[in-house]
């Protein structure tokens, strides 16, 4: 792929854009495949920075709740 970005500036900027999805649903999914995707390419700082969106969106609410459901 021949982009002026870098592979890490992309897939933080497509983590942002996917944290704009209405569809709750929709971008759990979304969020959850970059994130599956990107951990072989990304580093512990990116990587937190993509779990930082995470963090911004009902996901991290819907994950945290089922954590303690579970436990």
């Amino acid at each position: 792929m021949n982009s002026k970005k870098s592979r890490s500036d992309i897939t933080l900027d497509s983590a942002y854009i996917s944290g704009k999805i209405k569809d709750q649903e929709k971008q759990s999914q979304i969020l959850a495949f970059i994130l599956t995707m990107s951990a072989n390419v990304l580093n512990v700082d990116e990587m937190d920075q993509i779990l930082g969106v995470m963090k911004m969106t009902n996901l991290s609410e819907e994950k945290v709740k089922s954590l303690l459901k579970d436990s």
